[in-house]
């Protein structure tokens, strides 16, 4: 839990640098995200198998040991998800409308970035910005 806590705390720490990112170096991160989730596929099975043995020691149900399991398909469908986001419109600074307050203020509603997202699975997916940053993916189990 400890490790979780503070891979929560690094991210934290740089989600500001990573909310000033243009939408190319998004687009950049995420699609070399979803390279490394293929090149690290077999690792990723690995680590997931000794979650299933672990589960299966638990006494995890057979539906539970299902939606854990990670096959080449499930790999392939969660790297299809991630090009897909990478794909999407950039919708932050976007102004969704406003009003004038009678005061003489001016309201808006802009869109904003909700920070770091973080998944608890088999894996972690650690990813940066630019220029110093890789995207890497970790499997191991959590």
């Amino acid at each position: 839990m400890n490790e979780i806590l503070e891979i929560c705390k690094r991210a934290k720490a740089v989600c500001g640098e990573l909310l000033r990112l243009d939408s190319r170096a998004k687009f950049e991160i995420l699609n070399a995200v979803a390279d490394e989730l293929l090149a690290q596929k077999e690792a990723i099975k690995a680590a997931n198998a000794k979650d299933l043995a672990n589960g299966e020691k638990s006494g995890l149900s057979l539906a539970l040991l299902d939606r854990l399991r990670l096959t080449d398909a499930r790999i392939e469908a969660m790297t299809k998800s991630v090009r897909e986001v990478a794909g999407f419109a950039e919708v932050v600074g976007e102004n969704l409308g406003g009003w004038s307050h009678p005061n003489g203020m001016q309201i808006s509603r802009v869109r904003v970035p909700l920070g770091v997202l973080g998944i608890i699975s088999p894996f972690l997916i650690f990813c940066g910005g630019k220029q110093n940053w890789k995207a890497v993916v970790k499997a191991r189990s959590v």
